[in-house]
């Protein structure tokens, strides 16, 4: 299987398993290695679901950040327009 990660990369579950889960070999079609086959997906899961959780709290605080960047430039653009309107005004009445 393979999975594309945030970088667009794709990677095989034995290169994002995490050192020491002891991923790959036997394949013998035995029940006792079905059974650990699973526990591996599974470790593989929890492992990669680890980390979309750090990347979305990543982006979180990163959206939390840019929002309020954007209600300091929203303000300071209000304060901006109040301005330009004060001048036009002025230049209004300069011109009749």
């Amino acid at each position: 299987p393979c999975v594309v990660t945030g970088s667009g990369n794709p990677v095989t579950m034995e290169d994002d398993a995490p050192a020491g889960l002891g991923f790959g070999g036997g394949g013998d079609g035995s029940p006792a290695s079905a059974v650990t086959r699973q526990q591996v997906d599974a470790a593989v899961l929890q492992y990669q679901n680890q980390r979309l959780v750090q990347q979305l709290e990543a982006q979180k605080a990163e959206m939390h950040t840019l929002e309020g960047k954007f209600k300091e430039l929203r303000e300071r653009q209000s304060s901006y327009d109040k301005c330009l309107m004060t001048v036009n005004k002025m230049w209004n009445q300069v011109i009749l």
